[in-house]
Order: C-alpha cells, then sequence, then structure tokens
C-alpha cells in the first residue's frame, strides 16, 4: 500500500503542475535528462562505489555531464563529460586509494587525455582521478549529479551518430565546437531533450564480498539550456529552464519510515541526501555563508543551514533509551529531536545521540512543517516538507542491501 501511495503522490504532483509552467518532474521509470546518485563511500575501510550511466536511446548519441558532490557541504570535487553511444553504458569506480579518493574507468565512453584534435579514451589509457580534496568538504562520502548536456537529434550532425558502435571521436567532434543555444534549449529546439539516461550504483566491500545496488533517482523535462562546460561548475536549476525550486517541489517529504536492525548480528545505517541545499562557504574560513535551495534558505542557524526533524514512537509507548526492549518490534522514543546539518547523513546506531535501543523496528521521521515559497521573484506555488532523498542500508547475516524509504509526498498548493 505504501508504494500505491507513492504512485498516487506523483499523479497528483504531476496532475497539479500540469497547467503551470513546471515541466520538469520526477521520472516513473527512471530514464530521464537529470539523474541524482545519492551515495557514495569510499572512506578507507575498504568500502567503494561502483556506477553505471546508460544511455537507452537506441538512434541517438547523448554526451551527459558527471558532478561528484562533498557529503558535507556539496562541494565539486571533479566533473567530467562522458559520450554516450546508442544503447551505450559508461561505467566507473569512486575508491579509496591509501587515504586519497579517486576515480577509476577503463571504459571507453570517458576521455583520459590527448588533445581537443585528438582525444584518447578510457580503454586506451585509463582514468585514474583524484577527486579534489578540500579543508571545507570531504572525498570519503558524498553523491553525484549526471546533467543530459546533447544529444545527436537535437542538431544535424556531420557524421552519422544513430547506430551504434558509433566512434566516440565523432561525437566529441560534434558536440564540442557547439555555441548555439538551440541546440540544448528545448523551449526553441523540442528534439533538444532526449530523457535518455538511466543510472544505477552498488556500494561493495569487495574484502567481505558485500555489494548493494540501487538505481538513481531520474527526472525528466530538466531540460539543459545552454552549453555546459568543464570549469564552470553546474548546479540543479542553472543553465536549465527548470528551477531548484521545482526540484525541491519533488523531492519535499514530510514523513520517512525507515526500518532498522541492530542486534548484534544485524545492522542498519539510514542515509539522508538533500541535494538541493548546495552551501555556498568561505573557503578561508569554511565558514557556511548561503545555500542554494529556497528551503535551505528558511534555515540558519549558529551551525550553517540544518534541518530539524523528530523520531516519533508511533505506537505511543513511553520508552527511553537503554529501556527494557520488549516489544522487539517497538520503534525509537517520542519525539526525540534531531539535526541533520550536512548535504549527506548518515545516522547510525553505534554513533552518540542516535542510538536505537531495541533490536528491531523502525524509525518514522517527521520534518518540520515548513511552507516553503517555490521562488523568491515569480512565486507560483508553495510545498511543505523536507527535500530529501532517503535510503536504508541492512548489513547482516544475509548480505547487504540497499533500498530507498518509504515516504509521504510534501504537500503542495498554489500562491493565490
Amino acid at each position: 500500500m505504501k508504494k500505491l501511495g507513492k504512485i498516487f503522490a506523483v499523479c497528483i504532483l504531476a496532475t497539479f503542475f500540469a497547467g503551470s509552467a513546471m515541466a520538469v518532474s520526477l521520472a516513473p521509470n527512471g530514464v530521464g535528462d537529470l539523474l541524482i546518485f545519492p551515495n557514495y563511500l569510499a572512506d578507507g575501510t575498504g568500502w567503494e562505489t561502483n556506477l553505471k550511466i546508460i544511455n537507452t536511446k537506441t538512434d541517438e548519441s547523448v554526451v551527459a555531464k558527471v558532478v561528484i558532490r562533498g557529503g558535507e557541504k556539496s562541494q565539486e570535487l571533479l566533473d567530467f563529460f562522458i559520450y554516450l553511444s546508442p544503447t551505450d553504458v559508461w561505467t566507473g569506480k569512486i575508491y579509496n586509494d591509501n587515504g586519497t579518493v579517486k576515480i577509476f574507468s577503463d571504459d571507453d565512453s570517458i576521455r583520459s587525455g590527448g588533445t581537443a584534435s585528438s582525444p584518447i579514451w578510457g580503454d586506451e589509457q585509463p582514468v585514474d582521478e583524484p577527486l579534489k580534496a578540500s579543508d571545507c568538504d570531504t572525498t570519503f562520502y558524498g553523491y553525484l549529479e549526471v546533467f543530459e548536456a546533447w544529444n545527436s537529434g537535437a542538431t544535424v550532425t556531420t557524421f552519422d551518430l544513430s547506430a551504434p558502435p558509433v566512434d566516440k571521436d565523432l561525437i566529441f567532434a560534434e558536440f564540442t565546437p557547439l555555441t548555439a543555444s538551440g541546440n540544448f534549449d528545448a523551449t526553441q529546439n523540442p528534439d533538444a531533450i532526449a530523457n535518455a539516461l538511466t543510472g544505477y550504483y552498488d556500494i561493495s566491500l569487495p574484502t567481505l564480498g558485500l555489494s548493494a545496488a540501487d538505481k538513481a533517482l531520474a527526472f525528466e523535462d530538466y531540460d539543459v539550456n545552454a552549453k555546459l562546460e568543464l570549469g564552470v561548475e553546474t548546479f540543479i536549476g542553472q543553465l536549465a529552464n527548470t528551477t531548484v525550486a521545482e526540484i525541491e517541489t519533488w523531492l519535499a517529504k514530510t514523513f520517512l519510515y525507515m526500518p532498522y536492525y541492530n542486534d548484534g548480528v544485524n545492522f542498519s545505517a539510514h542515509l539522508l541526501t538533500f541535494p538541493t541545499k548546495k552551501t555556498t562557504i568561505d573557503t578561508d574560513t569554511c565558514a557556511i555563508t548561503a545555500a542554494l535551495g529556497p528551503f535551505f534558505q528558511q534555515l540558519p542557524t549558529a551551525d550553517g543551514y540544518c534541518v530539524e526533524y523528530g523520531m516519533f514512537d508511533t505506537n505511543h509507548e513511553e520508552l527511553t533509551p537503554g529501556g527494557d526492549p520488549d516489544p522487539i518490534f517497538s520503534p525509537v522514543p517520542d519525539e526525540q529531536k534531531r539535526w541533520v546539518c550536512n548535504e549527506w547523513n548518515a545516522l547510525l546506531p553505534a554513533v552518540p545521540n542516535y542510538d536505537w535501543a531495541w533490536d528491531e523496528g523502525y524509525v518514522r521521521y517527521a520534518f518540520e512543517e515548513i511552507t516553503t515559497v517555490s521562488d523568491g521573484e515569480t512565486a507560483l506555488w508553495t510545498f511543505t516538507g523536507a527535500p530529501v532523498i532517503p535510503t536504508v542500508v541492512n548489513l547482516g547475516a544475509d548480505g547487504l542491501s540497499l533500498v530507498e524509504a518509504s515516504y509521504d509526498f510534501g504537500t503542495t498548493s498554489t500562491v493565490e
């Protein structure tokens, strides 16, 4: 029933926005032109993250920009293009090499060197590139964004890029000189959106043979409207016909329902990712000076832009941490307030202040009922809830599992 409820909520939101200026939507089939990989882990204890990005089109080549962001303050750690022929898949791995987090790929869809006239590809010279270390952020964990930058159906091409396999030199040669916005902006050229991308990631611990996979979150009709470049940071809601407020509206959730184990054999972690927060920092002091997302702009605190939520005892028992864990399925104590201040947050049983006193149960996270105006300049709608992507990780006798949590969408209403 919970899954049906989520599908129903997506339909309601889609109906609500059908008559508005909002074109972007969550892609129920997992295929679109903006992907968010909510988690990567490469913390130096053996964990690594494998990535797959797929061009689902059978007759169009696609260029996508991949952005890797740190989990504490969303600082850009690395960005690069991938060049995908029809039905192509790019593979890569984020791993820890003796304290230095790197991305590795020996795929022919990523450029690893050469010149603009003679590029070298990952299958010829593998990429093994360190992420940019930062005193103000971490490289050990975080998330990724993937933007559909261009598709061959949007342009009259010199070469045939429709029949796989396509030489990556030809895709590169077609994309590189493009400048006119009509090659990218769907308001000028409807063919500029292919909604071609889907993706998967798995977090693994190879030394123990553990691995668990999940799919990237996809949005369709995001519509990048200008050429994306390397060396120029790309943010959600910029250089696109979609605002960050629109993405926040689709991500807004008022309640999360996340099961856990903590019995000495089976353990859980709850991962909360806030990809629209995008803190701006003073690079000299690392102090947070602003946040990109309208939701987070309402929440300045002494510790930066944090999100408050409640952890509720949904069976109404008066239980306290460390108390008698009977019944075994009791959730956490009543209305324990917590703050999560990072863009990527892991709530673990072993971490102080997040102790779960029972062997098994679930947590009902209730976010503050804050009403956010969609856009400070053109207020078309408001929404409640926090723009979060929740993931449950379980590790135990049956191995490792990774799954998106159940939730309730925030409520949305028009501005009169």
